[in-house]
C-alpha cells in the first residue's frame, strides 16, 4: 500500500503501526503489518510536523516511493490518492499510465462533486474506473434505527456522472481495540464493516486479473 496523500497521510495510523522503514543496499524496505507492506510520508516527518511543499517536491517523493522502495513480488499495489485533481494525482497518472481506479465519496453532494472531478481526470488520462465506493453511508443504532448522518445520494451521483457502477455503501462503524488498546481501521470479518469490505474485495478482484 502506497500512501500518496502527502499532505494528509494517515495509512500507518489506520493500520495501527508505529514502526519505521529501514534502508538496505540503497533501497527503502517498507513497513509490514497485518501482512500488508506500506510506505507513507508519515515515516519521513516528525510527529505533528506539516508538509509544506510545492508540486516538484511532491512529484519527487512519489517517484521515490515507486522506484526506491523494495516492494518485492506484489499481489496488488493499492495507492491512496489525495482528494481532488492536484499535483499528486497528475504525477501518478504520468508515472503509472495504466491503472484501475476506485473513486471514493461520501453521501454528501459537495464531496460527490469533488469525487466526480477526480474521476473525470482519471478517465481523461486513460485510467480504467472500476466503480464508486460511498463511504460513511449510514449509522445503525443499537435499536436497529438507521441514520443517514451525511445525507444520501452522493455515491449514486458520482456513479451516474462517470457512467460506472456504485460498488458498495459502507457503514459507519468503530473498530474494536486490539490487545494493546489501539484502535486501527482493521475490522473483524464478523463485523458489519468486515463483511462489507469482503464483499467489496470480491467485486474488485475480478477486474484486476
Amino acid at each position: 500500500m502506497l500512501d500518496a496523500d502527502i499532505y494528509g497521510f494517515s495509512i500507518p495510523v489506520l493500520l495501527g503501526t508505529t514502526e519505521s522503514p529501514r534502508k538496505e543496499n540503497g533501497q527503502i524496505i517498507p513497513v509490514e503489518t497485518q501482512g500488508i507492506q506500506m510506505i507513507s510520508m508519515d515515516f519521513f516527518v516528525e510527529p505533528g510536523e506539516p508538509v509544506i511543499w510545492r508540486g516538484p517536491m511532491l512529484g519527487k517523493m512519489i517517484k521515490m516511493f515507486l522506484e526506491e522502495v523494495r516492494w518485492g513480488k506484489l499481489d496488488y499495489l493499492l495507492i491512496d490518492l489525495p482528494p481532488g485533481t492536484g499535483d499528486v494525482a497528475l504525477d501518478i497518472h504520468t508515472l503509472i499510465p495504466k491503472c484501475n481506479e476506485l473513486i471514493v465519496t461520501t453521501p454528501h453532494y459537495a464531496a460527490a462533486s469533488v469525487a466526480s472531478r477526480a474521476g473525470y481526470m482519471a478517465a481523461k488520462n486513460n485510467h480504467k474506473i472500476i466503480g464508486v465506493i460511498e463511504n460513511m453511508s449510514y449509522l445503525t443504532l443499537e435499536d436497529g434505527q438507521v441514520l443517514k448522518v451525511f445525507g444520501q445520494g452522493g455515491g449514486e451521483k458520482v456513479a451516474a456522472d462517470l457512467e460506472t457502477q456504485l460498488l458498495i455503501q459502507m457503514p459507519i462503524e468503530q473498530p474494536e481495540p486490539n490487545e494493546n488498546g489501539y484502535v486501527s481501521a482493521l475490522f473483524d470479518t464478523s463485523s458489519t464493516s468486515g463483511k462489507a469490505y469482503k464483499t467489496l474485495a470480491e467485486k474488485i478482484i475480478p477486474y484486476l486479473s
